[in-house]
């Protein structure tokens, strides 16, 4: 059996205006004609210091009215950073290599994939992007919560809302309608996604008030396994079009930074990118593999014996209009380019060990080590992928990825890199607690009349000490210490905690002695007390 799609040239080109003042100009193929009406909805995530948009189409951080960049930072001050962002999916079926891409155009609608493999829900308004934030439990949203789409409930069987707000959709490829027959276009997958996407509101110096989560929960609806398969997430980031890419294997994340003296952040602009927190993961059967996923709404990490990781496999740099390294023209390129190649099939090499690489611009940028794009290339209009395979998904099966888009701004251009890294770390280790920082107990899960910080103990302490609190229901909870000046000295705990009674130490270390004072937050409820630190 072969592609359903005879392929053309690539038929889409993107033109970047000068100035922000007016919509970016891309110049768009039109879609391919649907049968039916499709209820195509799109939701603001505006909880935090991130304003994104999501359309159950499959595309996210595009403006669905302007078709202008939809990704904004700081919320409020329409400084757009991201042009649009969407996931790819690739595999080998039968004798097929079949694709789904969210791009400039959409190859997903509204739905799901029924027991008999048939598409449905596209003209069902119930298949809408769902958004509900928090202290609203009066929301149709809210009262309609989907669970029969898949959507979470937490711990206490309501609408899951780990932070200030949360989005669920449903979408699937599996309508051929919505498979373009140019530039990249196959059969469908039959692939049905399951996204939530969340953020947190938090104290400033939180790296959570500037990161948005994603989980796509990937099922294979097909009668045919998909083998080979990579899953990516692409992204168009065009930020003022003067921005260079790069990627931290260290840390699985890709990133964007952009030259000084920017239209909207003057000499200090913000870098921003993905990072990935959970990846596919590929059957081994040998018992000492074990995966640990996230379980949105539960406190605790689901554990599967027998499996591995699937890594971050390679990062897809493309420069706009670039003849030798742009934009796929037939879904033999896309899935090389999803393999860590050109879209040629030629490898990257890396300069500065004059190798071949599926990791390009993995250099430092502020300390100037390695290879990187500013200085070998400078800045232009880019876009990438970052890629997770090879794995095999079988019928039925499910595969999860979680990412984190997240922003930082530092000292200079180069120096919010190295921000953005320090903020992903911080990001990483909270995700391996489930978004609860590590060192806090919970020493008794029943629930509290309210939210209580109580008195240290002991008090003087010397060097460390022990601070309970009582959490009154499943909440964001920040628990940090400052000295006399006001100043962050330390974060005990920062994430989602259910209700209950929990115990943190702080260890003052070479604090030197003085008056120190813990600040507990939770619920957009405050309390303070007093610590004595004698040496």
């Amino acid at each position: 059996m072969k592609n359903t799609y005879r392929v053309p040239a690539l038929l889409i080109t993107a033109i970047l205006l000068s100035s922000f003042t007016l919509p970016e100009n891309y110049d768009i193929a039109p879609g391919p004609e649907l049968s039916g009406t499709a209820v195509i909805d799109s939701k603001k995530i505006d909880g935090n210091n991130i304003t994104a948009w999501y359309r159950n189409n499959g595309s996210y951080h595009r403006d669905p009215v302007t078709e202008n960049s939809g990704f904004l930072w700081p919320a409020g001050n329409l400084r757009l950073l991201t042009y649009a962002s969407g996931l790819w999916i690739a595999a080998k079926s039968g004798s097929d290599t079949l694709l789904t891409i969210s791009e400039f155009y959409y190859e997903y609608l509204p739905g799901y994939i029924d027991a008999a493999g048939n598409p449905q829900g596209k003209d069902d308004p119930a298949y809408h992007v769902y958004k509900i934030s928090r202290g609203d439990t009066l929301s149709s949203d809210y009262r309609n919560w989907p669970v029969n789409q898949g959507a979470y409930l937490d711990e206490q069987r309501k609408p899951f809302l780990p932070g200030s707000q949360t989005l669920f959709y449903s979408i699937t490829d599996g309508y051929t309608e919505s498979h373009r027959p140019d530039p990249v276009g196959t059969a469908p997958l039959k692939a049905q996604i399951q996204i939530t996407v969340w953020c947190y509101l938090n104290e400033p110096q939180s790296p959570l008030r500037n990161a948005v989560f994603m989980e796509f929960k990937i099922i294979n609806r097909s009668p045919i396994a998909w083998n080979d398969a990579i899953i990516s997430v692409w992204s168009d980031a065009c930020s003022d079009n003067h921005v260079a890419l790069g990627c931290d294997t260290l840390r699985k994340m890709s990133f964007a930074y952009m030259k000084p003296n920017t239209t909207y952040f003057g000499n200090t602009p913000p870098a921003f990118g993905f990072v990935l927190l959970k990846g596919p993961d590929k059957y081994t059967g040998n018992t000492s593999d074990t995966v640990y996923s996230f379980v949105p709404g539960r406190s605790q990490r689901r554990r599967k014996i027998g499996y591995r990781e699937v890594p971050f496999s390679s990062f897809g740099p493309r420069t706009n209009s670039d003849p030798s390294n742009g934009d796929p023209s037939d879904y033999r390129e896309a899935y090389l380019i999803m393999q860590g190649f050109k879209q040629s099939g030629i490898p990257f090499i890396d300069p500065i060990i004059d190798l071949p690489t599926k990791f390009p611009y993995s250099g430092d940028p502020e300390t100037g080590t390695g290879w990187n794009q500013f200085t070998a290339e400078s800045y232009a209009n880019r876009r990438y992928n970052i890629n997770f395979g090879f794995t095999n998904v079988n019928p039925g099966d499910t595969q999860t990825i979680v990412v984190a888009k997240l922003v930082s701004r530092g000292a200079s251009n180069l120096n919010s890199v190295t921000r953005l890294k320090s903020d992903a770390d911080q990001i990483i280790s909270l995700f391996k607690q489930n978004l609860t920082t590590v060192g806090v107990n919970q020493i008794s899960a029943n629930v509290p009349v309210s939210m209580k910080l109580y008195q240290n103990y002991p008090n003087p302490f010397n060097p460390s000490t022990r601070i309970r609190f009582d959490i009154a229901g499943y909440s964001e909870v920040r628990l940090a210490v400052y000295d006399a000046g006001g100043r962050l000295v330390e974060a005990l705990a920062e994430g989602m905690l259910s209700s209950g009674t929990y115990e943190a130490v702080w260890n003052a270390g070479d604090h030197p002695s003085g008056i120190y004072f813990c600040r507990l937050t939770s619920s957009g409820a405050a309390a303070t007390t007093k610590l004595v630190l004698i040496k």
